[in-house]
């Protein structure tokens, strides 16, 4: 759609501004957003815009902020979205699919694949925390062990679950890999050392 490419490119000029992070975190408390997700469609396109996006949720602390990406590819862009990622209000997924699923394995950063159908979804890696799926016409609660995004998965309810009711994609849950990880490191008498 001509519309949606013209919207895109007035955002990918906004971000372009000198002052973009100054003009965006007045945008943001204007709206007095609670919770904001960092591109619905685009991506971190260089050091610079990601360094802007640390002074953004730098700058506004009682707002939540959440993204996927694929950038984690770029070498050049790993260590800025690992540095964005450690914001205490920011919830960091690395975006996979069938062609890219090597995604480095950090803390507090966690997984989602995109699934382009069921069969696809089945073999969605075992260690991602939430699938999204193109093809929405089955029901599929988990695909592979794997939760599935609740309005992508095919149940229909007399109140749709939204995103804001969901609220799966920036809470504080701790990625499926790290709870594995945890849970062979130590058992349960170290643990309640350690947390006591």
């Amino acid at each position: 759609m001509k519309s949606t490419q013209d919207a895109h490119e007035k955002n990918y000029l906004l971000s372009q501004r000198a002052d973009f992070a100054e003009w965006m975190t007045a945008k943001l408390r204007s709206m007095s957003a609670p919770v904001v997700r960092i591109h619905v469609s685009g991506d971190y396109y260089d050091a610079e815009y990601i360094q802007n996006w640390q002074r953004i949720i730098s700058s506004l602390r009682t707002v939540t902020f959440f993204s996927y990406t694929r950038s984690w590819q770029k070498d050049y862009l790993l260590p800025g979205l690992m540095e964005l990622a450690a914001h205490s209000n920011m919830h960091m997924w690395w975006s996979l699919d069938k062609d890219a699923h090597d995604a480095p394995y950090v803390s507090g950063i966690r997984r989602a694949y995109m699934a382009t159908d069921d069969e696809d979804a089945k073999v969605a890696p075992s260690d991602c925390d939430l699938v999204f799926r193109i093809d929405r016409k089955t029901v599929m609660k988990k695909a592979n062990t794997v939760f599935v995004c609740p309005p992508e998965n095919g149940i229909k309810l007399p109140n749709h679950i939204t995103c804001s009711k969901c609220g799966f994609c920036w809470s504080g849950r701790q990625s499926k890999w790290e709870q594995a990880l945890w849970s062979t490191q130590y058992d349960d008498s170290e643990v309640t050392d350690i947390l006591a």
